[in-house]
């Protein structure tokens, strides 16, 4: 059943169902959903602390969660009441999948393959011009966390040529101090 009434806890799934064209199923958002601009849509609050109770009212026959951004305990008070979706993209190619995904979910398969295949192209243009240089992502700080070899943004910085000084000293958000 394609889903007709979604809440979307993850801001960067809040702009794939928009560029997918099915933004009219989407009744509710995090206050961190600022793509496309001008949403007007009900805020059930942040990623981390969701009005669960809010979305119960909004009636979703879906919700999009993701496993690094929002918490087991709202996944379970959730999952009582209506279907979950969980993603985590960990690289290029697992954002790519979720899209492919997210096109099957929701009937829009013919558009996610068109987004999938600029994907494509761009990659292969980033690629093409890639030349070699360092770097790290903070993320956070007190402490400071840095993004990992293992996750989206390093891939899509490491697609362009870069290599990830963080790589050695762990996976995911390492915390890293006095470095």
């Amino acid at each position: 059943m394609t889903p007709q009434r979604v809440v979307s806890l993850v801001p960067s799934v809040t702009e794939t169902l928009f560029e997918l064209g099915v933004g009219g199923t989407v009744v509710g958002i995090t206050d961190y959903c600022i793509f496309p601009p001008g949403l007007d849509l009900p805020r059930i609050g942040g990623t981390k602390n969701p009005a669960v109770d809010k979305i119960r009212a909004l009636r979703p026959d879906l919700v999009h969660m993701n496993l690094e951004e929002n918490l087991e305990r709202h996944a379970r008070q959730i999952g009582d009441f209506t279907r979950i979706f969980l993603t985590h993209p960990s690289s290029v190619g697992g954002a790519r999948e979720m899209v492919e995904q997210l096109g099957r979910i929701h009937g829009a398969e013919a558009r996610a393959d068109a987004i999938v295949a600029r994907i494509d192209e761009e990659l292969a243009a980033l690629k093409a011009n890639a030349k070699p240089f360092t770097f790290a992502v903070p993320i956070w700080r007190n402490p400071w966390m840095w993004c990992g070899s293992d996750t989206y943004v390093s891939g899509l910085v490491t697609a362009a040529g870069g290599i990830n000084v963080v790589k050695a000293r762990g996976h995911g958000t390492p915390a890293v101090t006095g470095a």
